[in-house]
């Protein structure tokens, strides 16, 4: 008899252990396909931790309404050798935070707090949106991401667990002296933006009478049971947080949180388990465990394909965008922050979603999010044939557009139209090249696709099932393609750059040259060609400064560290535009006078006079890119 005792605990020891083997339960899914998916995750995860350096990584995957598997991979603290744990390690989701905050306002469309297609101006009331059009900003453009808002930096903060979400201004303060205003009219136009989301987030605040952080806290993570996640970075969750890594040079190095003044769109910290319980709540039309977060029609329409109207190109659903993964319409969101990526997707007509994320930024952890997403969809679906679209390809439809008009440089509009970060439009660009028989190829930001005329403006890509449209939007031609619109870039503004940059090595060679000059000449030159010299020698630094800084701007933004930039750097930048401008007057009077006066040789007037060319030539880039804008 005590055998048989011992033999059925070996045995429940036994089950139970293979139900719960890497850290991960089982317990609420028999699909005997869980053990051929961990062995997929378990490969993909032992690459990206051994090839990509990544410390550490977790995945939650739910389907038909349960858990389907949740595991942590590598080091949440690598030098403890902690290990990341699905249920208790927080990660920064980043952008993923953008779904709360649409699932807080939707919550208040429900209450008849909000509406969808009111103008947003009228539940302002510290602040209006500047919007010059006569079509009203709603709630449905900014969670689409078409208000037409001008683009910004906002301020991110470093944290080593030294300071916290409560040490941010608050939002109305934030959002009511750096609020963008509306350049393009609301609901023509797909340009994604943190403020637009932050706003949300402050409207939600203004009618329900809470600060937004509490709102989600209270309305959504309590009610899912999101015990181990927080909105923002605090004192309770720090304990659970997994550390923040960099990888470079062949080692790790720990690096810090990002805390952010547009807080809406990035500050939830979450684990993969709580964040299994947040996609099970949208798959299952708002409903979790009995509770219900949203109505079942409010989750659907949050679903729903809202931009562009042609719903043949992916856009956004309210909140959530789309993509096409495995030839299927999937909605999802994705997250960055310095040394945290992640990305949620759910496919609802299949009742699977996924959420995955890291803790390490390296040279190959930017590959791992949608990587991963696409091994997922490989798994769980079969690839759909677009039939519609393939019968359009072999009708070779004949293109009826002009190639020089659709040929060129365009850029995603996320540059500040009207601040000094206009500069963004012409150094950071994509290309799009269309022969004559409809061949279109897109390349840019690492990707580069081929697409087919098929008829109306529309091309489509046989390789990733996406389609893309040429249209003319605002008077410039516009590239709409994964759910955002391309601007092309003017023709004026490249010419501009490009001359300003052919000055440069010129501007450069004066500044190593107008000294040796004035040490050579010291004894026999006079006071006031000594003047003139420093004055021209002034005017080439501060033109190389202007292109220094603006790079020092590129970097910090992309370090997501903008405290400097935005306190000192862009300020700086006007100041900088502004000094050159006076040298550049006071040196034209003087060249001018040198040549009516007949001073100096032939050769140094001319000299002089192709240095005054190339500062003007500057001065002119400069206020094009907003630099003379206080």
């Amino acid at each position: 008899m005590r055998i048989k005792k011992i033999m059925c605990l070996v045995l429940l020891f036994v089950t139970v252990f293979s139900l719960s083997r890497g850290g991960v339960i089982f317990a609420e899914s028999s699909d005997k396909s869980i053990y051929t998916f961990e062995q997929m995750t378990d490969e993909y995860m032992k690459k990206i931790l051994d090839e990509y350096n990544v410390a550490g990584a977790v995945v939650s995957v739910v389907k038909d309404g349960k858990v389907f598997f949740e595991k942590g991979y590598g080091y949440s603290d690598i030098d403890k050798k902690t290990p990341v744990d699905h249920d208790a390690t927080a990660f920064q989701i980043a952008s993923v935070s953008k779904l709360f905050t649409a699932t807080a306002a939707m919550q208040m469309v429900e209450q008849g707090k909000l509406s969808l297609d009111e103008d947003v101006n009228n539940y302002l009331t510290a602040f209006k949106l500047k919007n010059p059009f006569s079509k009203p900003v709603t709630l449905r453009n900014l969670l689409t991401h078409t208000a037409g808002l001008d683009d910004r930096v906002p301020l991110y903060l470093k944290s080593t667990g030294d300071i916290f979400f409560d040490s941010l201004q608050s939002l109305e303060k934030e959002l009511e002296k750096n609020m963008p205003p509306v350049i393009k009219e609301p609901g023509t136009f797909c340009q994604y933006n943190v403020y637009g989301m932050a706003l949300v987030g402050y409207l939600v605040e203004e009618v329900s009478e809470k600060p937004i952080n509490e709102y989600i806290t209270d309305n959504i993570l309590k009610p899912l049971g999101m015990k181990n996640s927080s909105y923002g970075l605090n004192e309770a969750i720090l304990k659970n947080m997994t550390k923040p890594y960099r990888y470079k040079d062949g080692k790790y190095s720990e690096s810090a949180y990002t805390l952010i003044s547009d807080h809406p769109s990035g500050s939830i910290c979450a684990t993969a388990s709580d964040m299994a319980a947040f996609m099970r709540m949208h798959l299952n039309n708002g409903e979790y465990n009995g509770v219900r977060i949203l109505n079942e029609n409010t989750a659907i329409n949050m679903h729903h394909h809202q931009y562009p109207n042609d719903d043949r190109l992916t856009g956004y659903g309210l909140g959530f965008y789309e993509t096409i993964r495995n030839g299927r319409r999937t909605i999802e969101h994705g997250g960055y922050l310095p040394s945290f990526s992640s990305k949620l997707t759910i496919l609802p007509e299949e009742n699977i979603g996924m959420f995955i994320a890291i803790n390490t930024d390296s040279k190959g952890s930017g590959k791992v999010c949608n990587e991963f997403v696409d091994k997922f969809y490989d798994f769980f679906t079969t690839k759909a044939e677009n039939v519609e679209a393939e019968a359009l390809l072999k009708a070779n439809v004949p293109l009826d557009m002009d190639v020089n008009e659709i040929n060129g440089r365009y850029v995603f509009d996320g540059y500040g139209h009207t601040d000094v970060t206009k500069l963004k439009s012409v150094l950071v660009t994509c290309n799009v090249q269309c022969d004559k028989a409809g061949n279109l190829t897109f390349t840019g930001e690492g990707l580069k696709c081929n697409f087919k005329y098929i008829g109306n403006g529309f091309f489509y890509s046989k390789e990733n099932g996406y389609y893309c449209k040429i249209s003319e939007k605002d008077g410039r031609m516009a590239f709409s393609f994964l759910g955002s619109d391309f601007e092309k870039v003017s023709g004026s503004d490249k010419n501009l750059f490009t001359a300003a940059i052919a000055c440069l090595p010129f501007l450069l060679l004066s500044i190593i040259l107008m000294p040796i000059s004035m040490i050579r000449n010291r004894k026999k030159q006079d006071t006031k060609s000594l003047i003139f010299k420093c004055i021209l020698l002034s005017l080439s630094i501060f033109i190389l400064t202007y292109f220094g800084l603006n790079g020092f701007v590129a970097l910090k933004c992309m370090a997501a560290d903008t405290l400097i930039v935005l306190k000192v750097i862009m300020p700086l930048i006007t100041v900088v535009c502004y000094l050159s401008f006076g040298l550049s007057a006071v040196s034209a009077i003087y060249v001018v006078n040198s040549w009516v006066e007949n001073e100096y040789l032939l050769r140094t007037r001319l000299y002089y006079s192709i240095l005054i060319v190339a500062a003007v030539i500057n001065l002119a880039f400069m206020y094009v890119m907003n630099g003379f804008k206080i």
